[in-house]
């Protein structure tokens, strides 16, 4: 029996930007970044699956300096962004635990099965793009 490669999404960093001709200044940005956070939260049902947004005391994302959790959970998971630095755009970032809860939730509250590909598909908007800049992709072989 030939051995088959597994290949599947463990871990994954998620950036989203606002065109910059949609902020007339830099003291709007967190007014839009609020709103941008909100709208991701609503299209991809974070705050059923996870819980109460609450404000992210530590651990916020390396460069950023206001995140948030959702919810009181064992695992991590961050929406975060720079109040005077727009071009970093807002991050999401899932661990290998948050994101499997995340699919395993999903299955059971919407009775269809979650992968990255249909997660980014959540994430398309004419207010923001969105973008994968980071995966840990685990390999599994089964013979």
């Amino acid at each position: 029996m030939e051995p088959t490669l597994l290949l599947g999404i463990d871990e994954f960093t998620m950036v989203l930007t606002v065109e910059k001709s949609k902020i007339d200044d830099i003291g709007s940005w967190p007014l839009i970044a609020l709103d941008t956070i909100k709208k991701f939260v609503e299209m991809t049902d974070i705050k059923v699956i996870f819980g109460k947004q609450a404000q992210l005391i530590g651990k916020v994302p390396q460069g950023y300096t206001i995140g948030y959790q959702f919810g009181d959970n064992p695992f991590y998971f961050a929406i975060a962004y720079h109040p005077d630095n727009v071009q970093m755009g807002i991050v999401i970032k899932f661990s290998a635990y948050s994101w499997s809860y995340y699919c395993h939730e999903w299955t059971l509250v919407h009775h269809s099965p979650m992968n990255i590909k249909q997660f980014a598909s959540l994430t398309v908007s004419d207010e923001f793009h969105s973008r994968l800049v980071e995966l840990t992709l685990p390999l599994t072989f089964r013979t």
